[in-house]
């Protein structure tokens, strides 16, 4: 009975640390994802800096061109917490659909900088 009890406690203990390097693993991807011709790519991660508690666990994205440089970044309120997803719309618009702070678009101007559209 008690080697039974080991065992068993083993196996949970290997299933607990195994679901908790998954997660880490997940939650600390960034993702890059090319405009539809190509020539930009959206850039989201997740802010793990503590610095500012209000922004932590919170997702943050780039817009880069072709030769990496970055032409916006910005740290959103989205919360890595809840269900969220970042997507090109066409090649000047980027869509954050957040279920904690609703859906958001950024726009290309004509100079090129990019703007949340009201």
């Amino acid at each position: 009975m008690y080697f039974f009890a080991r065992w068993l406690m083993g196996i949970a203990v290997f299933f607990l640390l195994l679901g908790c390097a998954q997660r880490s693993s997940s939650d600390s991807d960034t993702h890059s994802i090319p405009s539809p011709d190509g020539s930009l790519t959206l850039i989201t991660s997740i802010n793990r800096s503590k610095e500012d508690p209000t922004k932590y666990l919170c997702v943050k994205f780039q817009i880069v061109d072709s030769t990496g440089k970055v032409l916006y970044e910005e740290q959103t309120g989205a919360s890595n917490r809840m269900r969220w997803n970042m997507r090109w719309e066409d090649n000047q618009h980027v869509v954050l659909d957040s279920s904690d702070i609703g859906t958001i678009v950024w726009e290309q101007q004509a100079d090129g900088s990019w703007h949340k559209t009201p």
